[in-house]
C-alpha cells in the first residue's frame, strides 16, 4: 500500500509496496520542491491512484515536474510507469536504467555524471559512493546508488546504500526505541578488487559525515526517520556509528586487497 509522507514543507517521501516473495520490503520515490518553485522526483515507483492524486495535488498536475531522477541501477522496475505519468519531465538514469529501458527518451548525460551534480546542485548535493562498484556485475549486490541530499530540508533520499532497521516490536514493548541506522549488508561484496578501496569508501563516507547536516532520512527500504521523531542520536553521529561497525569489512578487504 502506497502513502504520501510530509518529510519537510518542500520534501516529500512517497513509499510504496514492494514484495519479495511473501515479505513487502517496500521502496520509495521522493518528490523535491525546488528553489524556482517546480519539482523533482527522486527514483521511480508504482503508486496507487490516491497518492497520484496527492502528487498532482502539489504539482498543478504534474506539469511541475521538471526531472525524474533515478539514482538506483537496480531499481527498475516502474521506470516506463512513472515516465507515462509525467512524459514532460527529464528522464536521467544510469547506463543500467537506459540498457533496461532503452526506448525511454533518456538525458544524454547520466545521473552519476558530473554534469547532472551541476545541473541540479542548486538544490541537491548528489554524490556516488567510492571504493564500491556502482553498477555491480553481480546483480544480487545492490549496495550502490547516488545519494541525495537537501539541502533546504536537510533531509537525504537513499536507497540500498544505507539502511534502517527498526526497532522490533518486542524491544519496543520493554521500552527500547531506537532503531539501527547500518551500511547494506552487501558491502563486503560491493568493495572494489583493488588496493585502497576500504579507503576511498571510509574517506567518501567521512567527508559525506562532515558536509552534511542531516535532519531526516529517507530509505528505499523500511522507512523513513524525521528530526521530531528521532529520540537518539543525530543522524550524522548515526553514520559515524554505522562507520564504525564497518570497519572489520572494511579491514578484511584491506588485509586481502592492500591499503
Amino acid at each position: 500500500m502506497s502513502k504520501l509522507v510530509r518529510i519537510a514543507p518542500t520534501f516529500t517521501n512517497l513509499r510504496s509496496s514492494f514484495k519479495l516473495g511473501p515479505l513487502d520490503v517496500g521502496v520509495h520515490s521522493s518528490l523535491v520542491q525546488r528553489k524556482n518553485g517546480k519539482f523533482l522526483l527522486l527514483d521511480s515507483t508504482s503508486l496507487e491512484p490516491e497518492v497520484k492524486d496527492q502528487v498532482a495535488a502539489l504539482t498543478n498536475g504534474g506539469k511541475d515536474i521538471d526531472a525524474i531522477l533515478n539514482l538506483h541501477p537496480f531499481h527498475t522496475s516502474s521506470l516506463e510507469l512513472v515516465h507515462k505519468l509525467y512524459p514532460h519531465a527529464k528522464l536521467y538514469g544510469s547506463s543500467r536504467h537506459v540498457e533496461k529501458a532503452p526506448d525511454l527518451p533518456w538525458q544524454q548525460d547520466l545521473v552519476d555524471s558530473e554534469a547532472c551534480r551541476s545541473a541540479f546542485s542548486d538544490d541537491l548535493d548528489l554524490r556516488k559512493p567510492e571504493g564500491v562498484d556502482f553498477i555491480s556485475p553481480n546483480e544480487a549486490i545492490h549496495f550502490s546508488s547516488m545519494v541525495a541530499y537537501h539541502r533546504e530540508s536537510k533531509t537525504v533520499h537513499v536507497d540500498d546504500t544505507f539502511s534502517w532497521i527498526p526497532t522490533p516490536s518486542i524491544a519496543e514493548a520493554i521500552g527500547l526505541k531506537e532503531g539501527v541506522l547500518a551500511l547494506h549488508p552487501t558491502l563486503p561484496m560491493a568493495l572494489q578488487h583493488e588496493a585502497g578501496a576500504s579507503e576511498k569508501y571510509r574517506q567518501w563516507m567521512k567527508k559525506v559525515i562532515a558536509d552534511w547536516q542531516i535532519d531526516n532520512m529517507c530509505f528505499a527500504h523500511n522507512g523513513y526517520l524525521q528530526d521530531a521523531d528521532n529520540d537518539g542520536d543525530s543522524l550524522n553521529h548515526r553514520l559515524e556509528k554505522a562507520l564504525h561497525a564497518a570497519e572489520p569489512v572494511l579491514r578484511v578487504h584491506e588485509e586481502r586487497w592492500g591499503k
